[in-house]
């Protein structure tokens, strides 16, 4: 056991249950665990923890809000859109990277590509 000074706080989460989820955020309690102090075994702090329930299906970074997501995603699919130069001819796939297309098309569409060869062979 190494010295050194004691904790004071304890943080613990109070996880809402499933049931409820939708009523409450989850929660940060903090407990102040210092036998010496006034407030011994008493909450000292409580703070929300909302959940991040929106997520951007373009970059997939999450948002605490709809509107928050709302105007990114407008900017995100511009921007991404503008970047992507490889568009593969036989899925959705699009990237700004050669390596990156010439990969994906080996990987996922080799079949695609041998028939090509095949037919421009004869």
């Amino acid at each position: 056991m190494r010295s050194g000074a004691r904790e004071t706080l304890v943080y613990i989460p109070c996880i809402i249950p499933p049931s409820r989820r939708n009523v409450e955020p989850d929660y940060l309690v903090t407990v102040d665990v210092d036998p010496k102090s006034p407030t011994y075994c008493k909450m000292a702090n409580t703070k929300k923890t909302p959940r991040e329930r929106w997520r951007c299906p373009v970059c997939q970074i999450r948002f605490q809000t709809e509107k928050e997501l709302e105007d990114h995603v407008i900017g995100c699919a511009k921007k991404r859109s503008s970047e992507e130069e490889y568009l593969c001819d036989w899925c959705p796939y699009a990237t700004s990277r050669k390596s990156d297309f010439m990969r994906h098309q080996m990987r996922r569409h080799a079949a695609s590509l041998s028939a090509i060869d095949d037919t421009d062979s004869e």
